[in-house]
């Protein structure tokens, strides 16, 4: 398995078609003051497997840092990876909505993404106080 998209957006969603949609990407968060809230965020990672990974239990971890390793938030999810023919690859797509997420202090911050206990990719984005450029709550 591996994680071949993985980004922080202001709005995400699949259609009925399975299409995905993303607007907003980010990699910055600006606030007038400390502690910094976001209201409302989202994860937008997309997965592809082997056929040979279909039928099994697979295990997403997700966890959160600031720069000097503390712990922001972590979750972690478990998904069966649909059939496919022999040879075909499996894509799925994942949005995880994040709400609530307070950032302490001002700095730089990763989540790593972990697939069935490797790590597989790391965001890295910024908290910073009075930055341009970035959403905020």
């Amino acid at each position: 398995m591996d994680i071949t998209l993985a980004v922080l957006a202001d709005y995400a969603s699949i259609s009925r078609e399975g299409k995905l949609s993303v607007m907003g990407i980010f990699n910055g968060v600006a606030t007038n003051e400390l502690p910094a809230k976001i209201g409302s965020a989202y994860l937008v990672i997309s997965l592809e497997l082997e056929a040979v990974e279909a039928g099994r239990e697979h295990t997403i971890e997700i966890r959160c840092m600031n720069e000097d390793g503390a712990k922001v938030f972590d979750i972690e999810g478990r998904f069966t990876a649909p059939a496919a023919r022999p040879g075909a690859l499996i894509t799925k797509d994942e949005i995880i909505r994040l709400e609530n997420i307070t950032f302490e202090q001002q700095g730089d911050y990763s989540i790593a993404l972990f697939a069935n206990r490797d790590l597989k990719r790391t965001l890295r984005f910024r908290v910073g106080v009075g930055e341009a450029g970035s959403p905020s709550g």
